[in-house]
């Protein structure tokens, strides 16, 4: 009897695991084919903060403040972002510089790097009126 409890037991068990990453492997999907449907755009960098630790996975986490480039200057806007960038690739993030960037269709507010290697972190937007 306790062996068919156990057998119960690793069976959810297992089938919860395979539910919750199925679940993280959609999830994750996407979020690639949003990015990937993103407005290509520049915007120029004005500040960035942290910077000081890379992270386990040899990226540096920074927040910028972009100026967001539209093709008539009355629509620019400032925006604030929080990415995760290469070591290697921190000078093309220095203030003053314009980088390539993909805003997201269906939420202006996401803006995802045009950068090699570097990616936004969930929750990284908070816009500010130009």
């Amino acid at each position: 009897m306790t062996w068919i409890v156990a057998l119960v037991a690793v069976t959810l068990g297992l089938g919860g695991g395979w539910i919750a990453y199925s679940a993280n492997r959609r999830r994750a999907e996407r979020e690639r084919r949003r990015e990937h449907r993103a407005i290509p755009a520049t915007a120029r960098v004005l500040a960035h903060h942290g910077g000081a630790l890379p992270r386990a996975r040899d990226v540096v986490p920074l927040r910028l403040r972009l100026l967001l480039e539209a093709p008539n200057a009355a629509n620019d806007r400032e925006i604030e972002v929080d990415w995760e960038v290469p070591p290697d690739r921190l000078d093309d993030v220095a203030v003053g510089k314009r980088i390539r960037v993909r805003i997201d269709r269906f939420d202006p507010e996401r803006v995802y790097p045009g950068i090699a290697g570097a990616e936004r972190w969930a929750g990284d937007t908070t816009t500010t009126s130009h």
